[in-house]
C-alpha cells in the first residue's frame, strides 16, 4: 500500500499475541493483535486483563496517523499515534491512514 509504513514484524493478515504476561498490577495480561492492511485497520482482542481494570494505551505503529478508534468499553482517546482504551476493553478496532 503506497504511503503506509508497516512494521516488519507483522505482515498483512497475520496475528500476533501474548499470553500470561505478568503485569505491574499483579495478575496476567493476554491479547491478540490482527492487521487488516487492505482496510487500514488493526483489531485488538484482550483475552486476559490484570486486576483493577486499568486503562490501556495502544501505540499504533501502522500508517502515518490514526483516523478512528472504537472499543466495546466506551469512548477512546487518540493522542498522536497512541490510543487510550478505557478500563474493561475486550475488543478494539483502530483505523489508520
Amino acid at each position: 500500500m503506497p504511503g503506509v509504513q508497516m512494521p516488519h514484524w507483522l505482515a498483512p493478515g497475520e496475528t500476533i499475541g501474548v499470553n500470561r504476561a505478568p503485569t505491574v498490577f499483579g495478575g496476567e495480561f493476554g491479547y491478540r493483535l490482527s492487521l487488516h492492511a487492505n482496510e487500514q485497520r488493526v483489531e485488538i482482542d484482550i483475552d486476559t486483563a490484570p486486576p483493577g481494570s486499568p486503562d490501556y494505551v495502544y501505540p499504533c505503529c501502522f500508517g502515518g496517523r490514526i483516523l478512528e478508534a472504537v472499543c466495546d468499553a466506551g469512548p477512546t482517546v487518540i493522542m498522536g499515534r497512541e490510543v487510550r482504551l478505557p478500563a474493561g476493553t475486550r475488543q478494539a478496532s483502530v483505523h489508520f491512514a
